[in-house]
């Protein structure tokens, strides 16, 4: 989506096993490069490598996503003249200690920042105070290509995918790994697919998301199980991987929810499980600006969240969602109760839409980002 008459992109990252996006990367024309690192400490070492690229490659402008590619990024900005942007895609009352002091000592010691929410920009200012230009854009979402699928259209694409393993490593780092029971991908979409034929009051609940502990999906599944016990036909998908994984698979068994919720682990094939959600929810304590709520709109899921961070800036309660407040998690229950309503689901599913294409849309991100480069290179 980018101009490539005017820019060429090159990708460094450095946890080798979170390689989910290189395919794509190359396939949109970027050059991809890991520089394998298994903890911060091995990542700050490859400094003298990222130098020796981007002298190599003759790179014009630098941006780093995350507060210890960040740090990197801004040591070397030191020595090596080259324009670097930061995003930031957190509030700095989030980060442990060290990352915080970190960032608030080197956060001056790059061209720009960018914040991803006002909220963030917010927290920025009040906590670092920084000298340098700070610049919110907003996150962006690709709405031609989320749209959603019918019903039809998602089995066609189902089919085509391979099998998987219901068996699902999660990867902490680079050494240590773990087998864990995740649900099969593919059998959970058709049986859903099934499910939804045979009974046209079945409701899909769901959300995809990295399972940190921002995220409470402990608290997700408690809202779940309360909201089942009362709707028989509802039914949970969690689609994702991350350190809370053996708890959530063992909590789901504690609350005899294996026939009612799915854990299929990480899965490439958003589109598929969007299309397959009626209502996308999220209990976070924290956010930025999520990637995956923007795309769950774009899809025409009705949302239904805490009002954490930058999803306040995005949801306008009633129009395209239903928030609750952080601290009052528990209350989702009866909002997803509310959402046993089809009409008031896709009146929100619609705006949510609505409020992606007008507000949210990708083409805007990218737009704002290409000025961005461009007057920081020409500075």
């Amino acid at each position: 989506m980018h101009d490539q008459s005017q820019f060429e992109f090159h990708y460094i990252y450095f946890l080798p096993w979170k390689d989910q996006m290189v395919e794509a990367l190359e396939s949109a024309g970027g050059a991809v490069t890991c520089l394998p690192s298994k903890n911060n400490i091995q990542l700050m070492r490859q400094i003298d490598k990222v130098d020796h690229y981007i002298k190599k490659h003759e790179i014009n402008l630098v941006h780093a996503h995350l507060p210890w590619a960040g740090f990197l990024a801004r040591f070397l900005h030191k020595s090596n003249p080259v324009p670097l942007i930061y995003t930031e895609h957190n509030k700095q009352e989030r980060y442990h200690k060290v990352t915080f002091w970190l960032n608030k000592f080197t956060f001056n010691w790059q061209s720009k920042a960018i914040a991803v929410s006002a909220d963030v920009h917010t927290s920025i200012q009040q906590n670092i105070k920084p000298k340098v230009p700070v610049q919110t854009v907003l996150n962006g979402v690709n709405t031609d290509f989320y749209q959603r699928q019918t019903l039809d259209e998602t089995a066609e694409a189902v089919e085509a995918l391979a099998d998987e393993s219901s068996e699902i490593t999660f990867r902490a780092n680079e050494t240590e790994a773990a087998e864990l029971p995740f649900n099969n991908g593919k059998e959970v979409l058709q049986e859903l697919i099934r499910q939804k034929r045979d009974n046209h009051e079945l409701q899909v609940v769901g959300t995809i998301a990295v399972f940190r502990f921002q995220k409470r999906l402990v608290e997700w599944m408690k809202v779940f199980h309360t909201a089942a016990k009362e709707n028989p036909n509802l039914r949970g998908v969690i689609v994702g991987n991350g350190p809370f994984a053996a708890q959530l698979l063992q909590l789901r068994t504690e609350l005899g929810l294996e026939k009612q919720l799915f854990l299929p682990g990480l899965q490439t094939n958003t589109k598929d499980w969007f299309s397959m959600m009626d209502i996308f929810m999220m209990s976070s304590e924290f956010e930025g600006l999520p990637i995956a709520l923007l795309e769950a709109m774009s899809m025409e899921c009705a949302i239904l969240s805490t009002d954490a961070g930058g999803v306040k800036e995005v949801i306008q309660e009633g129009k395209c969602g239903l928030l609750v407040a952080v601290e009052e998690w528990e209350s989702l229950a009866e909002k997803l109760e509310h959402l046993r309503d089809k009409e008031l689901r896709a009146k929100l599913a619609k705006g949510a839409r609505k409020r992606v294409e007008e507000a949210f849309s990708l083409k805007r991100m990218v737009r704002e980002l290409e000025v961005l480069y461009t007057d920081t290179i020409t500075k």
